[in-house]
């Protein structure tokens, strides 16, 4: 099932190590029935969304890809 992007907003903040990282929180529901549905939040950096084909926009349905510990590694637009 996909999911539609509700929005998408800049972030940034200081990592463990003291660096600071940049990227965008991305807020997605299923493509299906949106009512009384709380979005899912996702962080993707701006190294890995530049290492992706597609760039998340608001109103696109998108299939998430996650890797074994849940975390989204790649989105491509349904």
């Amino acid at each position: 099932m996909g999911m539609k992007i509700v929005k998408v907003c800049p972030a940034s903040f200081e990592g463990d190590d003291g660096k600071e990282i940049q990227g965008s929180y991305i807020y997605v529901v299923p493509s299906g029935n949106q009512a009384n549905v709380q979005p899912e939040r996702i962080f993707l950096s701006d190294d890995k969304l530049a290492g992706m084909a597609y760039e998340p926009k608001y109103g696109d349905t998108v299939y998430l890809f996650r890797n074994a510990y849940g975390r989204v590694i790649d989105i491509l637009k349904a």
